[in-house]
C-alpha cells in the first residue's frame, strides 16, 4: 500500500481506492465475510452484488472528490 500512496501523493491523475477503509473497518478486530444478514462474497476473493454495492458509495466519492466525476444537479 505504500507504494501505491506514494504513487497518488507524487501524481496528480492517480487516485486510489482503497477497498480495505470500507470493509474493514479499523475499530474492528476480526474481519466478517457476511454484514450480519447477509454474505458479501461470491468466493473466497470476490465480492457478490452485495459485496459489491458496499463499495459503490465510497467508490462515487472517491471519484467526486478527485475530481473525476462532477455531481450534475
Amino acid at each position: 500500500m505504500e507504494l501505491l500512496t506514494e504513487l497518488e501523493t507524487n501524481n496528480r491523475n492517480v487516485a486510489v481506492f482503497n477497498i480495505f477503509d470500507s470493509v474493514c473497518p479499523a475499530d474492528e478486530e476480526f474481519r466478517h465475510p457476511d454484514n450480519g444478514n447477509s454474505f458479501l462474497y461470491r468466493d473466497k476473493d470476490h465480492f457478490n452484488s452485495l459485496g459489491s454495492r458496499l463499495l459503490a458509495e465510497p467508490f462515487v466519492d472517491l471519484l467526486r472528490s478527485s475530481g473525476m466525476v462532477i455531481h450534475a444537479k
